[in-house]
């Protein structure tokens, strides 16, 4: 099972890491799997999100998920321009949807192993699916392709894509 959420950074002054943990429970209320991470670098006034997966066990099906999310640090930081995407492209597959497109990196240094997640929303704009992929890099103030796996519950009308740093490969700025 695929998961997806968005997080977003309210403050203008402050960059934020943190953690989340998300639950996986029955219609009984019995908890099916568990997942935990991080989250890297939320921009003053920015949004990101995750996505990632699940086991659950076999003829199991999630009634309900609990997302937790913990701010870890918040340290003073002046706005700066985030990565950014266009031709953002559904590719459905029987087998295996993409999502493909375009990521900017704004930064005057090259992005390595950064975060690329995918949030898919179906016309009424509740989440439908999504996924995820670390782009190897992005050259400083150029651009680079990207195409990866998501998995939904229905063809979504609109993807959105956000891209963080990561502790793969460091800040780019």
């Amino acid at each position: 099972m695929s998961f997806a959420f968005v997080v977003e950074n309210p403050n203008p002054g402050h960059l934020l890491d943190g953690k989340y943990q998300v639950a996986a429970y029955d219609s009984s209320g019995i908890v099916l799997d568990t997942n935990s991470g991080y989250i890297y670098s939320v921009f003053p006034s920015q949004k990101t999100a995750i996505s990632a997966s699940m086991y659950l066990p076999s003829n199991t099906t999630a009634a309900r998920l609990d997302v937790q999310v913990q701010t870890t640090s918040s340290t003073p930081f002046t706005a700066r321009p985030t990565f950014s995407f266009s031709n953002i492209t559904y590719l459905p597959d029987e087998y295996s949807p993409k999502v493909s497109a375009i990521i900017a990196n704004p930064f005057d240094k090259d992005a390595k192993s950064i975060r690329v997640s995918a949030v898919a929303y179906n016309a009424s704009g509740v989440i439908v699916g999504g996924g995820f992929t670390y782009q190897d890099f992005v050259p400083a103030h150029g651009q680079s392709a990207t195409s990866f796996s998501i998995a939904t519950t229905a063809a979504p009308t609109r993807t959105e894509l956000y891209g963080s740093a990561s502790s793969l490969g460091g800040k780019p700025w």
